[in-house]
């Protein structure tokens, strides 16, 4: 695969089961289900600002009793702009529908794996490399990778501190597909 964007995926896969809770939630990240595009709750792609409130958008459906399809409404056709003819039977679209939001409950269980519980045992840190390789963090750990980088003098490293939002994610996701220094590409060089 093209980019670091394998690593996730083969390091993920990988995971010792001591650090994770339960297969089902690893194959919840490995496997994701794809957004519904009836679901118009969030677009994650979207930058936050541009996200709209869903309970204030205003839906309309076709007024046209006469043949009942779907629970009263004559086509299931649905409008954002009051007024419009219905392509079904040429009846003005101006009932205003009720949108119905999905419950947080379920939208917290789907964001944090199946349970809500999240996806690692107990108190487990990891360790994302620079290809994004993911590996539980520990002591046994950190030593293996200053050797593996020959590093000798333990100044010479140093500690970087990175906000991630929608921007930084675009370019993460930008570079994993393109390069295997991600985090080095999008962190630490120059513009």
């Amino acid at each position: 695969m093209i980019g670091s964007i394998g690593q996730v995926y083969g390091s993920l896969s990988n995971l010792n089961q001591t650090y994770v809770l339960s297969n089902e939630n690893i194959s919840s990240l490995l496997n994701p289900h794809l957004a519904s595009t009836s679901n118009l709750t969030t677009n994650f792609l979207l930058p936050p600002a541009i996200n709209e409130d869903s309970n204030s958008k205003k839906f309309y459906i076709c007024t046209n009793t006469n043949r009942h399809y779907y629970y009263g409404s004559c086509c299931p056709y649905v409008s954002e702009v009051s007024g419009i003819i219905c392509p079904g039977c040429n009846v003005s679209m101006n009932t205003e529908a009720q949108f119905v939001n999905q419950p947080k409950s379920v939208s917290s269980a789907v964001a944090s794996g199946s349970d809500g519980k999240g996806y690692v045992k107990e108190v487990v840190t990891y360790s994302v490399m620079d290809d994004l390789t993911v590996v539980p963090m520990s002591t046994i750990s950190s030593i293996t990778i200053l050797n593996k980088f020959q590093i000798k003098d333990l100044r010479s490293l140093e500690e970087k501190t990175v906000d991630v939002g929608f921007d930084e994610g675009l370019k993460l996701l930008k570079a994993s597909l393109q390069s295997k220094t991600v985090l080095t590409d999008v962190f630490l060089k120059k513009k």
